[in-house]
């Protein structure tokens, strides 16, 4: 879209049968694309799965490719009062495992995590 390659991911949750593999592979495809598209600006968003706060194999991953793309957090630049982005009230937990990066921090204007009333899901927008 315009300048930008934008990624939609999911990885996997804890758990998962090959979770530390399929995490190292997501970012290396991505790391593929962008190398295609070296002359374009990037995003990814989506569900990490992993709390970025913790420290385990997959957030060593996630945070590796970070490193290695130059990638800003929105919600860095951009601070809110929210602080889970997955809710499940039946089972009274909630995490921060949803995320969005830019590699052009410069041209985020607002970020914004919301919980309109329309939503179903149990992860917030």
């Amino acid at each position: 879209m315009a300048n930008y390659v934008i990624f939609n991911v999911y990885l996997p949750c804890t758990g998962t049968s090959d979770r530390s593999l399929i995490c190292d592979e997501v970012p290396a495809e991505i790391n593929a694309w962008r190398d295609k598209y070296s002359s374009y600006h990037c995003i990814v968003a989506g569900d990490f799965n992993c709390d970025l706060n913790s420290s385990d194999k997959v957030v060593a991953a996630v945070d590796k490719f970070v490193q290695y793309n130059s990638l800003a957090w929105c919600d860095t630049i951009f601070p809110s009062d929210i602080s889970a982005t997955y809710v499940n009230y039946q089972l009274n937990n909630q995490n921060y495992i949803d995320y969005v990066l830019t590699s052009s921090p410069h041209t985020v204007n607002m970020f914004s995590v919301l919980d309109p009333d329309i939503n179903i899901s149990d992860h917030l927008l």
